[in-house]
């Protein structure tokens, strides 16, 4: 799988992953994306804007359908509820991760 040309795909398909500068880091079981501190991702006092911090993190529910489910259009996953602790600003790009594996998959699958 190539991994830019998904991402550069999806950031085509949707700009507020290509303003965030969007990378797709690792895509199996392990699920980690990279968002780039930028002129675009920046706030105000130069520090990571809350927005991007989000998205990287919601894109991952996204990812993981595309990549591992047999018909990623009968599941579509949807932020339900979320709670953001902020321990520190980021001062630099960030990733977010997550882990799916094959025996979830092949659950959501059946």
């Amino acid at each position: 799988m190539d991994l830019e040309k998904m991402a550069s795909a999806i950031r085509q398909q949707f700009p507020i992953y290509e303003n965030a500068g969007l990378e797709i880091l690792r895509a199996d079981e392990v699920f980690k994306v990279r968002v780039v501190l930028g002129e675009k991702t920046q706030n105000h006092v130069h520090m990571m804007h809350a927005a991007f911090l989000f998205a990287g993190g919601e894109f991952l529910g996204g990812l993981v359908p595309i990549r591992h489910l047999a018909r990623p259009e009968k599941f579509q996953p949807v932020v339900r509820d979320l709670k953001i602790e902020f321990k520190a600003p980021a001062l630099s790009s960030v990733t977010a991760q997550a882990t799916f594996t094959q025996a979830q998959a092949d659950e959501m699958n059946r």
